[in-house]
């Protein structure tokens, strides 16, 4: 219990990896479940749902295709 943890997914709507595919859908939901058990949750990510709250951000340029995005921090 209590317990805090940091999640870095494979950002949605991104290149996707080669090898596997991630089920997002099922990532957001495991979240809400961690909550419910008192941990507290961040995730690094562009975009989340919206009962999902950005606490920090910051723009950056994506080393893969040298373009700019906004790196966001998530909890619930």
């Amino acid at each position: 219990d209590n317990s805090i943890i940091y999640c870095d997914p494979p950002y949605k709507d991104t290149t996707k990896y080669k090898t596997w595919w991630f089920d997002y859908e099922y990532f957001y939901k495991w979240c809400r479940e961690k909550k419910q058990e008192w941990h507290t949750i961040y995730i690094s990510e562009y975009n989340m749902p919206d009962d999902f709250t950005c606490v920090w951000q910051k723009e950056i340029v994506n080393n893969l295709n040298n373009k700019k995005a906004v790196e966001k921090l998530f909890t619930l």
